[in-house]
């Protein structure tokens, strides 16, 4: 009876593993007496080493007292969840077993009960195992008399946790290997002499040791890596699905982390996207909601909707309307901002101009216990408006984060309030945001939800109510509520160091509810109420899997396939003629209207993308996306969102120099329901079984010059061409007017990008600047609306630009001063327009043409300055003031209200 062997075999386990160079000959004896670990599928006797075999690594507990060795290697299997097969025959029957061990490996379990016993180990490629019997070694089993072994750990400095999948590669030779779940790896069959070891992980600055290996032995070398500041070390995931550094990527990737957001105390994350991304244009209204997600970048890709439409997503998951992402400011993390075509081979119709990928807190790991922090900002916003000249803004904020070795989570929750800033103009909003995240050794779990409810109403440039024209005669009195809530989850598992696989799932609504609460009278008969109600809810699966690995010491390699799908069922009705918009609706005799639409979208796509490294200098960078939308004509086919890159990174003495240039093509699906034909009192249209998606494709090319952690140049210049526009062609005009939806316009958008950091003592600064001229090239045949031929898009400036500048100053001071530039912009003159309708000003035609009303809007520069300062530990206030100069210039056109001036002081309490 064995009841001491756990204590004898193990250590033999232990000092066999880990044994320097001078391990003595008993050590060794005792190390072969336990069974031997080899890949299936191997000659006996000259099996390949399978010890590092990921199923080797889970974790037993067992309390075994006098059985026989059948009886542990079930127990094994149970715990372990394990397949092994075997004959009775192979395990020695007249010895008893005694266990009392917790949470050892597999391989070390089997080793224990396995000892003397004569077998061997044989481990498939999926895990499976058999027992077989030892045959004798062969020369080729004996490793070279000068040969050894370097093995090791790889951890994070600041956290000590260990780093997965980081590449260990003996310089000068082909020997390389990849951490485990542990960070442990090991390098056989080296060559005795000296060699420099190196590892790199991304995100971290690479770190070499020289190591010197003697024959039969092995060398002991642990890594502690820090993560790196230099900016081309930067990791992301936009563009790419797995964590890749900037080095790697072929296109300009703007990074906005949860840091640039608490030193500006931003309103909405426009504020922040439009100082920071070039190029990118964010509409400021009085009217927004801070969750506003309305942005554009490089001209126009669209006619129907202006602008450089990108695709957003939440935690992974995209969202229902793209103009509304439904997360506040203080619950962001990060945001990725990936400008241009490119970013369709992986996510699809709808990311024409570019993704923005905006990341939820998740807490962190390394707390002793849950923290708690609040906010709350008293402000008054000016405006140009009588009776309204200054009015408060409130907000408040509360969040609690924490978490553990496995698990961090991260919950918060908002509340606003603005007086009114116009005639009916209260604003209000508040929401909840939690996310939770699990990570236990293979798998990691990640669970999100959202809720925001906003509440404005629907308003006009007061200017407009002394126009004549009877709408704007008498307020809307319409009460407008935006509701946001999302639920996800991602399951990641990584079964191997080189091979992960991520299932996300979600669910994503967005509904509005509009309801006029009064009469208007804005003429005597105007006695009766609207409302509409609008629902869109976006259900989606997604699903990639990634291979990738040293192909040798020079050359990297990764393969990520993937396949996803959403339904999106969309509803919208109104209803007119109302006597009351509470309860049961009720309608004014013969005065009933009820318009409504339902359309239901399904899409499904299927990508491929390889990159490579050769010699951590040369990237290149390949995928392709095939995607089908029931928007589609039903003759269309399937179409291709291909895209190719290249990076060149190479240092020049203090300065790292990185070339880079991609090529891609983007989609937009139609929208819901212009492919099929429609009956109306005042015309008709014809379906379009050919009408195809809306295409953007073209380059971008540039150079980024870092200077290690000083500061950083990059210029970008892209050339793109929006083809297949589509828009209505009139087909006849009697007997009554027959219109078609066609892909027929083309616009041509180019640009020159710069972006800079600088990095002067306590100072940070942070600036960029684009020229965009985005022209029309071709219109549909009998088109009536603003645009002409050679002519920039309405509403697209031609210059942009931001700058930042943070300051940390001793006794836990800090100030941070931002700047926005947006160039003048063609878009219509709705004063003049509705002057002339209301017979107060004259008319420049006598159709009403709008085109004969465009103007060019000046440009604006807008200013903001904000001071933080720490009283306690725990307490510490603010100060904020938008719009320094109290400019009173529209954004968009003189339609809209506007603001000037908006002054915030406020207290956190929490670390």
């Amino acid at each position: 009876m064995r009841r001491h062997t756990v204590s004898m075999s193990l250590l033999v386990l232990v000092f066999s593993a880990g044994a320097p160079s001078g391990a003595s000959p008993q050590t060794l004896e005792l190390a072969s007496r336990g069974p031997r670990f080899i890949a299936a599928g191997t000659a006996l006797g000259r099996g390949l080493d399978a010890s590092t075999a990921v199923v080797l690594r889970r974790r037993v507990s067992l309390d075994l007292s006098n059985v026989t060795a059948d009886e542990a290697i079930k127990e094994i299997t149970l715990q372990a969840d394990l397949g092994i097969s075997y004959s009775k025959a192979l395990l020695p029957s007249s010895r008893s077993v005694s266990l009392h061990v917790r949470e050892i490996t597999v391989a070390a379990a089997l080793t224990e009960v396995l000892l003397d016993a004569g077998v061997d180990v044989a481990v498939g490629r999926g895990g499976q195992m058999a027992l077989v019997r030892r045959l004798p070694s062969t020369k080729a089993d004996v490793p070279a008399a000068d040969s050894g072994a370097v093995r090791g750990r790889v951890t994070d400095r600041a956290t000590g946790a260990p780093i997965v999948g980081a590449t260990v590669i003996i310089e000068g030779t082909r020997r390389s290997a990849m951490t485990e779940f542990d960070g442990r790896y090991r390098l056989n069959d080296v060559p005795g002499g000296t060699y420099s070891v190196r590892v790199r992980y991304i995100g971290y600055a690479p770190v070499a040791k020289s190591v010197t290996v003697g024959g039969n032995s092995e060398a002991l070398v642990d890594f502690t890596l820090v993560k790196s500041v230099q900016r081309l070390d930067e990791v992301v995931t936009t563009g790419t699905v797995v964590p890749t550094e900037a080095r790697a990527l072929p296109t300009p990737v703007s990074v906005i982390t949860a840091n640039d957001i608490a030193l500006r105390r931003p309103y909405d994350l426009g504020e922040v996207l439009r100082e920071v991304v070039p190029a990118a244009v964010s509409r400021k209204y009085p009217t927004s909601s801070p969750t506003t997600t309305s942005f554009s970048v490089r001209g126009a890709s669209s006619f129907i909707s202006t602008g450089g439409q990108m695709k957003i997503f939440v935690d992974g998951i995209e969202s229902a309307d793209r103009l509304h992402g439904g997360v506040d400011p203080s619950s962001i993390e990060r945001v990725e901002v990936l400008r241009g075509p490119q970013a369709a081979s992986i996510y699809g119709s709808n990311a024409i101009g570019g993704v923005v990928q905006i990341f939820t807190k998740r807490g962190a790991s390394d707390l002793s216990g849950p923290r708690v922090s609040g906010e709350a900002g008293w402000g008054l916003v000016q405006t140009p408006y009588i009776g309204f000249r200054e009015v408060l803004r409130q907000t408040y904020s509360a969040s609690m984060y924490g978490g553990g070795p496995t698990t961090s989570y991260h919950f918060g929750a908002t509340y606003g309030r603005t007086n009114p800033f116009v005639p009916e103009g209260q604003l209000s909003n508040g929401g909840v945001t939690g996310g939770v995240n699990f990570n236990r050794g293979m798998m990691s779990v990640d669970l999100s939800g959202r809720y925001f409810v906003y509440h404005a109403p629907s308003v006009f440039n007061p200017e407009l109510s002394e126009s004549g024209f009877s709408d704007f005669a008498a307020p809307y009195y319409q009460t407008f509520e935006e509701q946001d809530q999302a639920i996800g989850a991602r399951v990641s598992l990584a079964p191997t160091s080189w091979w992960r696989h991520s299932v996300t799932v979600g669910v994503d609504r967005n509904a509005s509810d509009m309801a006029q609460v009064q009469q208007r009278r804005t003429f005597p008969e105007d006695t009766l109420l609207t409302a509409n109600n609008l629902s869109q809810t976006r259900t989606s699966v997604g699903y990639n899997t990634s291979i990738y690995g040293a192909l040798n010491p020079s050359v990297s390699g990764m393969l990520t396939l993937g396949a996803d799908y959403f339904r999106f069922p969309v509803s919208n009705f109104y209803f007119g003629g109302l006597l009351r918009t509470e309860g049961t609706l009720a309608f004014a005799p013969d005065n009933e209207i009820i318009e409504g639409t339902r359309t239901v979208t399904s899409n499904s796509g299927y990508f491929a993308q390889a990159q490579f490294g050769v010699r951590d200098a040369v990237f290149l960078t390949a995928g392709i996306r095939a995607e089908q939308n029931s928007n589609f004509g039903d003759d269309l086919g399937t179409p291709l969102s291909p895209r190719l890159g290249l990076s060149y990174v190479r240092p020049l003495g203090e300065v790292t120099l990185k070339l880079r240039g991609a090529w891609g093509r983007a989609i937009k699906a139609p929208a819901p329901g212009i492919k099929f034909d429609l009956q109306t009192p005042t015309g008709s249209r014809l379906g379009n079984p050919s009408l195809g998606p809306e295409r953007q494709q073209g380059w971008d090319g540039g150079v980024d010059a870092v200077f290690g952690s000083r500061g950083s140049l990059s210029l970008t210049f892209y050339d793109q061409r929006a083809d297949d526009l589509i828009s209505p062609v009139i087909i006849a005009s009697t007997p009554v007017r027959t219109s078609q939806f066609q892909n027929v316009g083309k616009v041509k958008n180019t640009g020159l990008e710069v972006e800079g950091t600088l990095a002067l003592g306590p100072a940070q600064l942070r600036g960029q600047y684009a020229y965009t001229r985005s022209r029309v090239e071709q219109l549909a045949l009998g088109y009536t609306g603003e645009l002409r031929v050679g002519d920039q898009v309405i509403g697209v400036p031609k210059h942009t630009a931001g700058a930042s500048v943070a300051l940390a100053l001793p006794q836990g001071t800090s100030l941070v001063g931002g700047m926005t530039y947006v160039g003048s912009w063609n878009d219509v003159d709705w004063l003049t327009f509705y002057r002339c309708a209301g017979g107060t000003g004259p008319c420049r035609n006598d159709t009403f043409e709008l085109v004969d009303y465009l103007i060019t809007y000046p440009g604006f520069v807008k200013l903001s300055a904000t001071i933080s300062q720490r009283i306690t530990r725990i307490v510490s206030g603010f100060a904020r003031v938008e719009n320094l100069t109290n400019s009173q210039a529209f954004e968009s056109s003189n339609y809209t209200e506007v603001t000037g001036r908006i002054t915030t002081i406020g207290v956190r309490l929490g670390n």
